[in-house]
């Protein structure tokens, strides 16, 4: 029987509880236009955000394709975050966005800066305490 630590379990469901935030995340973003989730909220933060450039040349000329780029993303590292599947690369690249979402919105609206810095950080948590899980050697 294998015995786990207590800090591993807590890791597990906050694992599964940010596995699930991003998989509801990424659905709700694929179903709800970027005009409602996206624009309204970056165009008030432009002022405010060291991002304002790219995101007047880059993001809003493509808004709709941006937007379901980063639904399909979070929807994909959602599902394996929560299946503990892909080893580290889903809980870095979710930090990475919880990153762009900081650097977008959090200025501008204390509580996404507060949300993306603590999930960016328990995503890096989740990416270090992945452990490969060995093979089983074959019988001789």
């Amino acid at each position: 029987m294998i015995r786990y630590q207590a800090s591993s379990r807590w890791i597990t469901v906050l694992r599964i509880f940010d596995g699930l935030y991003f998989l509801w995340r990424g659905i709700f973003k694929l179903y709800t236009p970027t005009s409602v989730w996206l624009v309204p909220r970056v165009t008030a933060a432009l002022p405010t955000t060291p991002l304002a450039s790219i995101i007047r040349t880059d993001i809003f000329p493509h808004v709709a394709a941006f937007g379901l780029t980063v639904g399909i993303i979070e929807l994909i590292c959602g599902a394996l975050l929560l299946l503990s599947w892909g080893g580290r690369i889903p809980p870095l690249v979710l930090a990475l966005l919880n990153l762009i979402f900081f650097l977008t919105l959090g200025f501008k609206e204390p509580h996404d800066m507060e949300l993306n810095l603590l999930m960016g950080t328990m995503n890096l948590m989740f990416a270090s305490t992945m452990v490969r899980k060995p093979r089983h050697a074959k019988a001789a």
